[in-house]
């Protein structure tokens, strides 16, 4: 979509390359702690049976579809990525 920019924490890290850079590499860092803890609690709540892998599922699938987005301009990606996600849910849901 016109104006898509991706995320911006990613888009920090890929700038913050030298040793001084390290305190808001951190909060890059903590940004995504932050995403992977909410996504993990609702996966607990989603009943998903290792939230944490879930959590770590879902979040790798937003990034790909953010860059995805915004390398090709077109958010048509986004559909297929609901479906890998609820495909992964139903799958987490019925792990032994």
């Amino acid at each position: 979509e016109r104006g898509n920019r991706g995320c911006a924490f990613i888009n920090a890290a890929v700038e913050l390359v030298q040793a001084q850079d390290e305190p808001a590499r951190q909060i890059v860092r903590r940004h995504k702690e932050w995403w992977q803890t909410l996504l993990r609690d609702l996966a607990r709540n989603a009943g998903a049976k290792n939230p944490e892998s879930l959590a770590e599922d879902l979040l790798l699938l937003i990034e790909g579809v953010n860059a995805r987005v915004l390398i090709t301009g077109n958010s048509s990606s986004v559909a297929s990525a609901r479906k890998i996600a609820g495909l992964l849910l139903r799958e987490s849901q019925s792990e032994r």
